[in-house]
């Protein structure tokens, strides 16, 4: 949305259906016309819209000493 702030004038929970999920989020309404609706992406996994596959998983170890 640019970087501008989007100010929240309110907020509803609706059951929201896709397929055979449903799930209970939380909607922030905004002002902010002619900008589209958006679910958010742990919305969206939690309805079976998208799906996140890891195909790879790589860490670096941490060196303790210098969280001390």
């Amino acid at each position: 949305y640019g970087g501008s702030e989007i100010e929240n004038i309110g907020a509803v929970v609706l059951k929201v259906s896709f397929k055979s999920k449903s799930s209970n989020i939380k909607f922030n309404i905004v002002e902010a016309p002619g900008s589209p609706s958006v679910l958010g992406c742990r919305q969206c996994q939690e309805l079976g819209i998208i799906t996140a596959n890891v195909d790879e998983l790589s860490t670096t170890p941490s060196n303790e000493a210098s969280f001390r």
